[in-house]
């Protein structure tokens, strides 16, 4: 995964000189901001001892302040619901003529959505922290401001808008001679232009991000830029460049605050070194690899490792390994998923809970008067309640859909497959009825990725399973297994069925004509198939399948093999 530079913390406010905040105050508030990313506990520590010290009779701007700063402590130390709260007092404290400050409490509340996943608020409260930047015409503020909606767009799977919030931002640093300040951004555009295939581009705008950290580079800085410049230069074909980076990357290590950089680094050097054929010095750059994104806690990084540990043993024929590690590799992918719903969830949950919260207060409030004149406000905010109450179960229920589908394919997904063939190995053996299934594999799709770049892999995947699905019938079921594998099941079908299906989708595949996707592609299809029968569970099948994959493999590809 690319080493996305991380929304920084808002810098202090510049304050009226009426409500300046005592200098010992501003010092350890620039404490607890210096140590959200490398001491979340210590700084929510201290937050909460200058707020606790500062008491509820300071003026509005320095109780917005600590507030602010206890906010973002709580967001970083994993309390999202309090630092919700804790910077929604703060928006309520800021005296209605600061607009720096404003700024600065709106874009804290973008960090603290995007700490907890919620990229739509997150990126909601960046761009009213941009809009009020612009009110106050404080171009610093902006752009930082930018910069939180460019992550925000850019995690969302918007990779060309986000580019564009980078460049402004990014505009209004080189305005400011502010050329250090522009590197972390330069990095995100490398990022952005990588993934939107405008590779030249993207190597341009890294090295560029790396000269920014002259002449005194930080370590980690440099860690972080060198191993994203590795990924362009290595799709580029340019491994000469792309081994030198790379290694220089790995030699800023030391210490914890580059060890995060590590396993990206060590990957992607192993990719390199794949591609030279070294496939020896490749498998142990991915064992170190692994070793530390276990270490550094990067399940995403060791997804790749395990995939293309994978990809090294059934390229040498040691498919039992190979099967295993590909094994490793889809748990991850799970744990990855139920990882991210699981957030969502909370999100939602924590805005339900400040909806109901909000919700309260104003109840207590009318009881204790002004009942006639807020009686509107009160149904308004019941009804708005119940429509997040709605909309909480509605995305709970696509969330549930989605956790079943492969977002790139529309296929049912690894665990939708687990569960249906669960379901129909356990019927197929209570009413002896036959059912097959079948592992499909594209023929060398890591060189269409490695050639020609993850947007065309892709849509090879997304026309790959239209003609798959086409080729069954509405009973059976097709999933993406991951990667490139597929997986057909054939509902009450013998094994002959299976065989005439199997053979009209790899026709399918072979006949198809790629142009459209890219001129002079081809693509072909492996097919392994087994029967129920004889299999004592339907893991059994399935890797009876799976075996029977690699045979066809091994035959010369292009084939069903049963």
């Amino acid at each position: 995964m690319p080493e996305l530079a991380p929304p920084s913390a808002p810098e202090a406010a510049p304050e009226a000189p009426a409500d300046a905040l005592p200098v010992a105050v501003a010092t350890r508030l620039e404490q607890v901001r210096a140590g959200l990313l490398s001491d979340p506990a210590g700084s929510l520590a201290l937050a909460q001892q200058v707020h606790r010290e500062l008491g509820e009779l300071a003026p509005p701007a320095w109780r917005a302040q600590t507030l602010r700063h206890l906010g973002l402590a709580q967001a970083y130390a994993g309390a999202a619901r309090e630092a919700l709260a804790t910077l929604q007092a703060a928006l309520a404290a800021v005296p209605a003529q600061d607009l720096p400050l404003r700024t600065q409490v709106e874009r804290s509340l973008s960090v603290a959505y995007d700490q907890l996943g919620a990229l739509d608020s997150s990126l909601h409260w960046a761009m009213q922290a941009a809009a009020s930047a612009r009110d106050a015409a404080d171009n610093d503020l902006l752009a930082e401001a930018l910069v939180s909606c460019g992550i925000a767009r850019s995690r969302a799977g918007d990779a060309a808008g986000g580019l564009l919030s980078y460049q402004e931002a990014l505009r209004l640093h080189e305005t400011a001679g502010r050329h250090r300040a522009g590197c972390s951004v330069l990095n995100n555009m490398g990022i952005n232009l990588k993934n939107l295939g405008r590779l030249e581009e993207s190597v341009a705008c890294l090295r560029r991000a790396e000269a920014a950290l002259q002449p005194s580079p930080d370590p980690a800085a440099r860690a972080m830029v060198l191993s994203n410049l590795g990924e362009p230069l290595w799709r580029l074909g340019r491994l000469d460049e792309a081994q030198a980076v790379l290694d220089a990357a790995l030699a800023n290590l030391g210490g914890p605050q580059t060890a995060s950089h590590e396993p990206t680094a060590r990957w992607l050097r192993a990719q390199v070194l794949h591609t030279r054929g070294l496939g020896d010095e490749a498998r142990a750059e991915l064992q170190l690899a692994l070793a530390a994104a276990r270490r550094e806690g990067r399940r995403d990084t060791e997804a790749k490792v395990e995939l293309s540990l994978s990809e090294l043993d059934a390229e040498a024929g040691d498919h039992a390994s190979a099967l295993e590690h590909h094994r490793r590799f889809h748990a991850l992918e799970g744990q990855q998923r139920d990882g991210e719903a699981a957030r969502r969830i909370q999100a939602l949950t924590v805005q339900a809970d400040l909806a109901q919260a909000r919700h309260e207060a104003e109840v207590y409030r009318l009881r204790h008067g002004e009942i006639a004149e807020a009686h509107q406000r009160l149904q308004a905010l019941h009804e708005a309640l119940l429509a997040a109450h709605e909309e909480r179960s509605t995305l709970l229920s696509r969330l549930e859909a989605q956790s079943r589908t492969d977002t790139l394919t529309g296929l049912a997904n690894r665990r939708h497959l687990d569960e249906r063939l669960a379901e129909e190995f356990a019927r197929s053996r209570r009413l002896g009825r036959p059912l097959a299934v079948a592992m499909c594999d594209l023929d060398n799709f890591k060189q269409i990725n490695d050639r020609l770049g993850h947007a065309v892999g892709d849509q090879v995947l997304r026309t790959t399973a239209q003609l798959l699905q086409r080729s069954c019938r509405d009973i059976d079921l097709v999933a993406r297994y991951g990667g490139e594998e597929f997986c057909f099941v054939f509902v009450e079908g013998d094994t002959d069925a299976a065989r005439r299906a199997c053979e009209a989708a790899r026709q399918a595949v072979a006949g198809h004509d790629w142009a459209a996707v890219q001129p002079g592609l081809q693509v072909t299809l492996s097919v392994g198939i087994a029967g129920a029968a004889g299999c004592a569970t339907h893991a059994e099948l399935l890797a009876q399948a799976d075996r029977r994959l690699y045979d066809a493999k091994r035959r010369g590809k292009n084939r069903v093999v049963l």
